[in-house]
């Protein structure tokens, strides 16, 4: 499952929820910071090209399976701009990687 930050936010507000669902073994959790946020991004909130963190994201995903071989489905979600990001990927098919 890949949770993703709001807008103003980085990931850590997400956390006690990725630990509930984790220790629950619902599911394994990544709750990534995107480009541009986190505690030292190195620009904040700025991307080079519109599209770069769905990009970020497609990789994340041959990231996970890499090194899950057995994940055949990842589970999205997201809060606030999150959810958007999660919900205009879904829609244009993009994360079929």
């Amino acid at each position: 499952m890949i949770i993703l930050h709001g807008i103003s936010e980085d990931s850590k507000y997400l956390s006690p929820l990725a630990e509930f669902v984790s220790s629950n073994r619902l599911a394994n959790v990544y709750t990534p910071d995107l480009r541009g946020y986190g505690e030292n991004p190195i620009r904040r909130g700025d991307v080079d090209y519109i599209g770069q963190i769905e990009d970020d994201l497609a990789d994340l995903i041959v990231w996970i399976k890499s090194h899950n071989p057995g994940v055949n489905r990842i589970i999205m979600a997201g809060h606030s701009a999150g959810g958007g990001t999660v919900m205009a990927r879904r829609f244009q098919n993009s994360f079929k990687v």
